[in-house]
């Protein structure tokens, strides 16, 4: 399956597409996110949970190009290839065992992925 198309180029970029996809918006929905890998590259599989429902649904699986500890492209693909990398397309609301990078902090996780990823 392809990635999905389309080219945004720069942080601000970005950026402005997430907020005018409606990311952190109630309407988009809570964010989930499990750090992961694809062909052997950092990724992150994205899954998301709207208002009333009682699972996580997969939304993107983001694959990650990092140099010298900073993301230079994220290549997404659907959710329809959790599958494919052995990750489940829903996640019960009370499966708190699962990884989560919000435990964390986002940007301390991504930045060890590099490390994480080249041993």
């Amino acid at each position: 399956m392809p990635p999905q198309p389309g080219i945004v180029v720069g942080r601000e970029a970005m950026l402005k597409l997430w907020v005018d996809a409606g990311f952190g918006s109630e309407q988009f929905g809570r964010l989930r996110c499990v750090v992961t890998r694809a062909n052997l590259q950092p990724a992150v599989a994205n899954y998301v949970l709207q208002s009333g429902d009682d699972s996580w649904k997969a939304l993107a699986l983001d694959v990650l190009h990092i140099e010298d500890g900073i993301i230079t492209e994220v290549v997404t693909f659907p959710g329809l290839v959790f599958p494919r990398f052995a990750l489940p397309l829903t996640i019960d609301v009370r499966a708190e065992d699962f990884t989560r990078m919000s435990e964390t902090g986002f940007t301390s996780q991504l930045s060890k992925l590099d490390e994480r990823f080249e041993s």
